[in-house]
């Protein structure tokens, strides 16, 4: 699952069965809009099987306290 604002993007990968990965791309600073941290929560609600979650940040470009 992907979701998007602007030029940021947050997506979701499941690469082991009780991983969950959360990759963040683009620039996450104080003042975008930038998608929601409930859709991490959501994504933990409909897998109850995740006991592990790793983050991939390769792709930000920037980012402040808002992440």
């Amino acid at each position: 699952m992907e979701v998007t604002a602007a030029h940021e993007k947050i997506s979701f990968s499941q690469p082991k069965d009780n991983t969950m990965l959360v990759e963040f791309a683009g620039s996450w600073k104080i003042g975008q809009d930038l998608p929601a941290a409930v859709e991490v929560q959501q994504q933990l609600k409909t897998r109850p099987e995740i006991k592990q979650i790793a983050f991939n940040t390769e792709s930000l470009t920037g980012w402040d306290s808002s992440l």
